[in-house]
């Protein structure tokens, strides 16, 4: 098989695993974001891959492949993959998206089996966060906060709830936090609405005691040929819906720093870091490749920084691993800023928005990466209602 990579942005991953069917229709956003960011993964490929996509700004890449070095300008578009001497690196692996791949004339030796992507579905599971943390706590010798509970009964949802006020409730698959329940009062009608519908699709519900953030971030990994490798980390914001917004840009030391002054121990972050390697090979080494993003949290308990080892685990590539592959590959030393994803709800107010960003942070380039300013990872276009940029300052 050859080593060259077709690069696929499929944001909808989580949701068709959830639907767990080869004919996964996503709803109207997700497929826009799809289709305004599908030019996004040219920020993760080498020179000698390729992007899948269809209708692209051709001028948009030659542009930004001419001011800013390493970029991949190859694109392909799904209807000649049938003739690429290719192997497919998507945003994540589910079945919808294998039969949309077979559909389009992908040679099936160059996929993931079936068995294979039902496996990878399975490890999806947000059980693995539990296995995850359980892992970690073994690895370095004591309790990092507490375990998520799986449990398969409304009423047993319902007396953790009690027993926890403000608990958080999450279904088994789900995407962006929509599968998330704030159990506030375990007596409200939407509390069971919510909990039998979930049992009744999925089977159970993962609990999680309320902890008091003060710093959200992740670590983020690859896996090549069962062997894990870090990639680095991501400190992120997330938007009142809990979907993406935007991340920190900087080089790994700067953002290990800011983690390491809110958390106030170095030694513990390095020894999680250095634990979560052969966890990961040994969970999912045999039948993942790829990225994916362990989510992680540093809390208060009696005024004290603790950390959450695994809040779960994005079996998938993320905004993180984008934004940590940009910084290390295109961003100039010494420059930090934020990689952000916006969405508007015209095309005209998102060209005004760009366009005010761009006014107020020239863009400068320094020996073909980005200084500082404003710089967009996607094209605008004319219908276009997310976008993907930086802003960076040095």
């Amino acid at each position: 098989m050859a080593n060259k990579k077709i690069f696929i942005f499929n944001p909808e991953n989580d949701m068709a695993l959830a639907f767990g069917g080869d004919f996964y229709t996503p709803p109207p956003l997700p497929a826009m974001l799809r289709h305004d960011l599908k030019l996004l993964p040219i920020w993760m490929a080498d020179t000698d891959d390729a992007v899948m996509a269809d209708n692209v700004p051709a001028q948009w890449i030659r542009q930004t492949a001419t001011q800013i070095n390493g970029v991949c300008t190859n694109i392909v578009a799904r209807q000649d993959i049938r003739h690429a001497d290719y192997s497919f690196s998507p945003w994540g692996w589910s079945p919808s998206l294998r039969r949309e791949l077979v559909a389009a004339g992908a040679n099936d030796s160059s996929l993931p089996s079936r068995d294979r992507i039902e496996q990878i579905r399975e490890l999806s599971h947000r059980r693995s966060s539990i296995i995850i943390h359980n892992a970690v706590n073994q690895a370095i010798g004591y309790q990092l906060a507490p375990t998520p509970v799986e449990l398969h009964s409304f009423e047993a949802v319902r007396q953790f709830a009690a027993a926890n006020p403000g608990c958080f409730l999450k279904a088994p698959w789900s995407s962006s936090g929509k599968g998330i329940f704030r159990a506030v009062d375990t007596d409200a009608l939407a509390l069971e609405r919510w909990c039998n519908g979930v049992l009744r699709r999925q089977g159970s519900i993962l609990a999680e005691k309320p902890l008091d953030s003060l710093l959200d971030f992740a670590m983020e990994f690859k896996i090549d040929n069962g062997k894990a490798s870090f990639v680095g980390y991501s400190v992120f914001a997330n938007n009142s819906q809990s979907s993406f917004s935007s991340c920190i840009i900087g080089s790994e030391s700067h953002l290990e720093s800011l983690i390491v002054d809110v958390l106030g121990d170095a030694k513990l972050l390095s020894n999680v870091r250095n634990a979560l390697s052969p966890i990961l090979e040994k969970l999912i080494g045999s039948c993942y490749s790829g990225f994916l993003g362990i989510d992680m949290m540093v809390y208060t308990h009696n005024g004290t920084p603790q950390l959450c080892p695994c809040i779960e685990i994005n079996l998938r590539c993320t905004m993180g691993v984008v934004a940590a592959i940009i910084s290390s590959r295109f961003v100039a030393p010494g420059t930090t800023g934020s990689f952000h994803v916006d969405f508007f709800k015209t095309s005209a107010e998102l060209k005004a928005h760009c366009q005010a960003l761009a006014a107020q942070n020239p863009a400068k380039i320094a020996l073909g990466r980005m200084e500082s300013g404003f710089f967009e990872l996607t094209p605008f276009e004319s219908t276009s209602q997310y976008i993907a940029y930086l802003i960076l300052h040095k």
